[in-house]
Formats: C-alpha cells, structure tokens, sequence
C-alpha cells in the first residue's frame, strides 16, 4: 500500500509539473500574441482615408 501512495503521490506531482509549464507557456504564448497585436495596431493606417490610400498603393 505504502508503493501504490508513493508511486501515485510522484504521478500526481509528475502530472502537477506538467500543467504548471503548460500554462506558463501559454502565457508566453498569449504574451507573443498580444506584442504581434499591438505592433500591427501601432503601424496600420487609423483612419479610412490613410487606409484607402494605403490600398491604392499597394495596387498600384
């Protein structure tokens, strides 16, 4: 009985590990995406007309 404790007691802590760095990589994650996010918002056109002068560049 004393095995069957330990060896699950290192299972759990095992499976604890493994959802701690899930998360934390999931925030680095979340983290990469807000960054990406923000530096597209900073540099795209903020109103219509830079936009559509925007698209006229591209297109010609």
């Amino acid at each position: 009985m004393l095995g069957l404790k330990t060896f699950a007691l290192q299972i759990g802590n095992a499976l604890k590990d493994l959802h701690n760095l899930a998360m934390e990589m999931n925030q680095f994650a979340k983290g990469d995406c807000e960054l990406i996010k923000s530096l597209f918002a900073a540099t795209l056109p903020k109103t219509l007309a830079m936009r559509e002068a925007v698209c006229r560049n591209i297109q010609s």
